[in-house]
């Protein structure tokens, strides 16, 4: 077994460590994410968001809305996977996450929105940020 191993390493030297390169600078760019712009975001959330959403869940999707719609899917799917990454790489994963889902669309994105937020260890951490920055609570409906 150790033959093997030893062989299949020097055969693929160049990817393995390409691939560890390219492993840690997403490592260092998830980590940047998680902390930087993930509390940005939180603090930018409407206290009332959860409220206002409930309340206007069902939109008609006009041709200008689209362009505007696909880039917010885009970068929700993008902070989805960097939160799933934060979930074993430093990080705040699960808010990450949140952001992520936050900007999908998709059928029972708003329960899931819900139930996330409401996970002890998501809400603790978010009302004590808004808290030191002087912001209302998350408010539900």
């Amino acid at each position: 077994m150790a033959e093997w191993c030893t062989t299949f390493y020097e055969q693929h030297r160049e990817f393995l460590v390409g691939l560890g390169i390219g492993l840690t600078i997403f490592s260092i760019v998830a980590f940047i994410v998680g902390i930087v712009i993930t509390p940005w975001l939180i603090l930018k959330m409407p206290a009332d968001y959860f409220v206002k959403r409930a309340a206007h869940i069902r939109k008609k999707l006009t041709m200008s809305m689209l362009v505007p719609r696909i880039v917010r899917n885009c970068l929700g799917v993008v902070f989805l996977l960097v939160g799933i990454a934060l979930l074993v790489l430093p990080g705040p994963g699960w808010l990450t996450i949140l952001l992520g889902v936050t900007l999908l669309d998709f059928p029972g994105k708003y329960r899931l929105e819900i139930w996330i937020i409401k996970l002890p260890f998501i809400k603790a951490p978010v009302d004590l940020l808004r808290q030191k920055h002087n912001r209302e609570p998350i408010q539900f409906p």
